[in-house]
């Protein structure tokens, strides 16, 4: 459905939309610099005073967007890996949960580290 919505957009809509989104960023890093940048009425965000495409500050923001979306996608990475080693991680032994580490203590472990957790303390949990 959104690949359809894009081909109907045209190129200034879609150029639009990306810089209501770098003057919305801009705008929540600093607030005094862009507070006329944009025009919401209803939830809806309109173009108000456009920057210079050279500003610096503007430039600044949209580095920090940049590396914002790049560490977003990159814990992403991170936390789908934890996930799925969580999910293998937590076994019943007995009368006993065990849990594996899902990151090694040190580079030279070959093998998660594992907590034996008595039953009665996992009543407190």
């Amino acid at each position: 459905i959104a690949g359809d919505i894009i081909k109907e957009l045209k190129k200034r809509d879609l150029e639009q939309i990306e810089l209501v989104t770098d003057l919305r960023f801009a705008q929540k890093l600093n607030d005094m610099q862009f507070y006329d940048s944009l025009d919401v009425e209803n939830g809806r965000y309109s173009l108000g005073f456009v920057p210079a495409m050279d500003d610096p500050m503007f430039i600044r923001a949209q580095n920090v967007q940049l590396k914002d979306a790049q560490f977003k996608n990159e814990m992403q990475k991170h936390y789908i890996s934890f996930t799925d080693t969580m999910d293998e991680s937590s076994m019943t032994s007995g009368d006993k949960r065990v849990f594996r580490s899902p990151v090694p203590s040190s580079p030279e472990l070959l093998f998660p580290q594992t907590y034996t957790i008595p039953k009665e303390s996992m009543a407190k949990l």
